[in-house]
């Protein structure tokens, strides 16, 4: 998912209105709107766009992409999410394959929680596949492997989710935190932690929020 939303409502208009991060938690929690990349769907909160968009993704291939390809046509060129903007450079198109080869035998490998299964694919990365693609393939993977397998003790950070919770931090949102880490305890986040958001939600609200966190002051 690309972390772009709709801008119907007054908050989306007017960041710089917004003065807590309650309520752009609030926000992310609660307001919906069409996105037109699924037109088949009703409107749904960004938090519930992101697990339809998990849902979506289908292999190896797309989990690495971060889109759907259709394993019919020939490739490369793959189609990318924008959070692999790097991988679209020619000379680093065949790190899909690589890691599509390193990966391949995933689903035979028995891992106790997210922790043990975002180690497994670090092991495995090729150069410029870095923190971001590792939590993002980790993320899709684990999301649609029976059972699910997703951050639940953890909050993951990297680009510009760490950019945004460095802001929060920097201003004194977020009081659990001293130094800021890739990896840190859910609880760490506590201000964030409004009913129905989980580890995996408070890494896509900095990033899909990222804008509207540094009006925040």
């Amino acid at each position: 998912m690309s972390c772009k939303r709709d801008k119907s409502s007054d908050l989306h208009h007017n960041p710089e209105a917004t003065t807590k991060l309650e309520e752009l938690v609030k926000d992310y929690l609660t307001e919906k709107y069409e996105d037109p990349k699924y037109p088949d769907k009703d409107v749904s909160t960004t938090q519930e766009w992101h697990d339809i968009y998990l849902s979506s993704l289908v292999n190896i291939i797309d989990f690495i992409c971060g889109e759907i390809n259709d394993t019919k046509v020939p490739r490369p060129p793959y189609i990318f999410n924008i959070h692999q903007w790097n991988f679209r450079f020619p000379s680093r198109q065949p790190i899909v394959e690589k890691m599509a080869k390193k990966l391949e035998n995933i689903d035979s490998i028995d891992f106790e929680n997210f922790e043990d299964l975002i180690d497994y694919v670090e092991e495995q990365k090729e150069p410029h596949f870095g923190e971001t693609a590792i939590y993002d393939f980790a993320l899709r993977y684990g999301w649609n492997r029976n059972p699910q397998i997703k951050p639940k003790e953890y909050v993951y950070i990297h680009s510009k989710p760490r950019r945004a919770a460095q802001h929060l931090v920097d201003h004194g949102y977020l009081k659990e935190i001293e130094k800021l880490e890739r990896k840190m305890k859910l609880e760490k986040y506590k201000e964030l932690l409004l009913p129905g958001m989980t580890a995996h939600d408070i890494e896509h609200f900095l990033c899909c929020y990222h804008d509207e966190i540094f009006t925040l002051k």
